[in-house]
């Protein structure tokens, strides 16, 4: 807190000067260690930033612009919209246990009604026309040029994936995976006179080890298969050839949308621990899970809840994490500083597509905001969602200090873009709501803080942040 003005006749300096300039904020936030023990480019908080393409500083993040709504279609008011993949004909979603496409523009066409009444679970597939095998309680289907197929002969199935040529589904309700015949999605004859290693199969997964399959996704060409039991297991090579190895103990993922492939990693949302990784050791072949989301972990466990999910956002190098239904927060860990920070909306989030160079958001409309908004973008020039300025604030590791008064002689903070900026010691604006055309920088006055100062920094616009410099003395 501010203690007094500066000055004060009866001040007596004990040290030098000291300056503490922060231009390197690729260590993102770190909730798990005490802040005075943080890394000079770590935060205490790291909220709606994101880092600039340029690779110099971080700026608020991008908006999310509205592509489609529910005017015209029968898709009914504060839908929860699942996005499901793109097409020629646009972007593929279901909602309501219906599947339909929007394009660019937002004209929605219907595409027709889905099996089962879960939420769906899609594998693109076909060559060289590429659909979408969707999974979603009932019979599989398949999505392919703006029109929906069901597959009669397969099991009922809530979760579909691929490998060595063969799709492969499972249900929640038990430990069977099955896989079809080579290169054909409606093949799922198993007992037939002529029946040939080409045809379908069927394995159980931890057989009579009990639980459910949770989940299933892949590393490199290896199925990962995530189990209710807690153990996690690897099914590698083709059949008759496939071997079935139990890869970890006492994991327990969340849900078959709290689990997927991240480059040759598996990300997963541990019931108990939080956001883990599970990577295979190439030396020898095997797996190991490694605490992935340590410094964001204390924080999302305590929000943790059903309806957990994390996307692979791959266009902008990034991994989402949504702790729970309800929740308006989105965790992301940036690929390219190997950090995190944290994304708010003013919607739930409900679904998120990375296809192309675009991605695609779904957010859950209410009364008073956006009831019949459907499907957004990511734009860089969009500073407002439904109405809402977008906010961006984080907060600098503490000033080092051994005295118990600091005084602050300057503090600088250096921003480019457009919009408005407040530079704040422990909530005093010594900066406040500045107007940012283009590369500039502010100064603040002097002030005597207590010992435990902390810078922060609050912008709305498109402003970069690329400095902040503190010459400070201890009193």
């Amino acid at each position: 807190m501010l203690t007094r003005d500066s000055h004060n006749p009866d001040l007596q300096i004990q040290q030098k000067t000291s300056t503490v300039t922060i231009s390197d904020f690729s260590g993102g936030v770190n909730l798990a260690d005490s802040p005075l023990s943080l890394k000079p480019n770590q935060l205490i908080e790291m909220t709606n930033w994101q880092y600039a393409p340029t690779g110099s500083g971080i700026e608020v993040r991008d908006g999310a612009k509205l592509m489609t709504t529910n005017v015209g279609s029968a898709v009914p008011l504060y839908s929860k919209v699942e996005l499901l993949g793109s097409d020629d004909t646009g972007i593929l979603f279901s909602t309501g246990g219906a599947a339909y496409s929007s394009t660019t523009a937002g004209v929605v066409s219907s595409i027709g009604a889905l099996t089962g009444e879960s939420v769906p679970v899609i594998e693109p597939w076909g060559d060289p026309l590429t659909g979408y095998l969707t999974a979603s309680g009932g019979k599989l289907q398949y999505i392919l040029s703006g029109e929906i197929s069901t597959v009669d002969t397969s099991p009922d199935c809530d979760i579909v994936s691929k490998i060595g040529g063969r799709v492969v589904i499972s249900g929640s309700d038990g430990a069977r995976v099955y896989f079809s015949g080579i290169g054909d999605h409606t093949n799922w004859v198993i007992d037939s006179d002529t029946w040939t290693d080409a045809d379908a199969l069927w394995v159980d997964i931890g057989y009579k080890s009990g639980g459910n399959i949770s989940a299933l996704t892949k590393i490199d060409k290896d199925l990962v298969i995530f189990k209710t039991d807690g153990i996690v297991y690897k099914l590698t090579g083709d059949y008759p050839d496939w071997h079935i190895f139990e890869v970890g103990h006492n994991v327990k993922n969340v849900n078959p949308f709290s689990a997927v492939q991240y480059g040759n990693d598996v990300v997963f949302i541990d019931e108990h621990y939080g956001i883990h990784m599970l990577s295979l050791i190439s030396d020898f072949g095997d797996m190991k899970v490694s605490r992935f989301g340590r410094e964001v972990n204390t924080q999302f466990l305590k929000e943790l809840g059903n309806g957990a999910r994390v996307w692979n956002v791959m266009s902008r190098g990034e991994l989402w994490a949504k702790p729970a239904n309800g929740s308006k927060k989105i965790y992301v860990y940036n690929s390219v500083s190997n950090c995190w920070g944290i994304f708010t909306f003013p919607l739930e989030p409900i679904s998120v597509l990375s296809a192309g160079r675009e991605v695609y958001l779904s957010m859950q409309g209410t009364v008073s905001k956006g009831g019949g908004n459907l499907i957004y973008t990511l734009d860089h020039d969009t500073a407002t969602e439904v109405g809402t300025a977008i906010s961006a604030s984080l907060t600098l590791r503490p000033i080092p200090s051994d005295c118990g008064r600091v005084l602050l002689n300057r503090s600088v903070v250096s921003v480019d873009g457009s919009g408005a900026v407040t530079l704040s010691a422990n909530d005093h604006a010594l900066v406040s709501s500045k107007t940012v055309d283009g590369a500039g920088r502010f100064l603040s006055h002097q002030v005597i803080m207590g010992d435990d100062v902390r810078m922060s920094v609050d912008a709305t616009g498109k402003v970069q942040l690329n400095k902040v410099s503190v010459e400070y003395v201890e009193v």
